[in-house]
């Protein structure tokens, strides 16, 4: 199953073009925690921080745990199609391909905007629109959390 996720406006998942319900809020947040750090590991601290704030519930890591795997079952990871959140020691990651995600097309049309700039400003100008193109409204806004209220580079 080839999924496309989307962060620079309300969170979405969509599988061939069909959008894939994230129904569960701690799941929404615990994606989006992902995503902003696609391909890297997450620790399960930041992971925990970011879904309950400074006031976990007692046996948190096994919960997380729990929404790890709604989480796979929901993007249909369970399927045998690959697992597209990956279990590690420290916490977990997401992976994914820049077409994906739009937040990794964003960051490589930027740079390529970078690359364009000596070339001229119309080359560059173009590469820019298609970038911010790329934006549906305000980051994740379809996502509460309090454990990220104040971080820069949640909203």
């Amino acid at each position: 199953m080839e999924l496309e996720f989307f962060v620079l406006g309300p969170l979405e998942v969509r599988s061939a073009g069909v959008e894939i319900p994230v129904r569960s809020g701690q799941q929404r947040v615990l994606l989006a925690a992902l995503l902003l750090r696609a391909n890297q590991v997450v620790p399960l601290d930041e992971l925990t921080d970011r879904l309950w704030g400074e006031a976990p519930p007692r046996g948190a890591r096994n919960t997380l745990r729990a929404y790890v795997m709604r989480l796979r079952r929901t993007l249909g990871a369970d399927d045998g199609d690959g697992v597209v959140v990956e279990t590690h020691p420290e916490g977990y990651r997401i992976r994914v391909e820049p077409a994906e995600l739009d937040l990794l097309r964003f960051e490589d049309l930027l740079a390529q905007a970078g690359r364009l700039a000596a070339a001229g400003p119309m080359e560059e100008a173009q590469v820019l629109r298609q970038a911010v193109a790329l934006w549906r409204g305000p980051v994740l806004s379809n996502v509460d959390s309090d454990g990220c209220i104040g971080t820069p580079s949640w909203r």
